[in-house]
């Protein structure tokens, strides 16, 4: 049996890529790449690190939630200076 937080972001993602297919064909491969990119790196998180699990989904929320309103053509995300490589 899955958890419920592992449910919740599988209905999330499967709520991206509905939102993702009705948007501009030129636009489409490079905000799937991008959300696919996203949740890999979301799932390399250590489930015991709840700020950052917690983090990661209220982020995605907010990119669904932009994502919804239709204005928006693609995603980036910000990355700290200390973590980047």
């Amino acid at each position: 049996m899955q958890s419920s937080f592992k449910l919740e972001v599988k209905l999330m993602y499967r709520e991206f890529m509905k939102i993702i297919y009705k948007k501009d064909p030129s636009k489409r491969l490079e905000l799937l790449q991008r959300t696919r990119d996203e949740f890999k790196a979301g799932a390399k998180i250590p489930r015991k690190d709840i700020i950052a699990v917690d983090y990661a989904f209220n982020q995605a929320n907010r990119q669904l939630y932009q994502l919804k309103q239709g204005n928006i053509v693609s995603m980036t995300t910000y990355t700290p200076k200390s973590n980047r490589k």
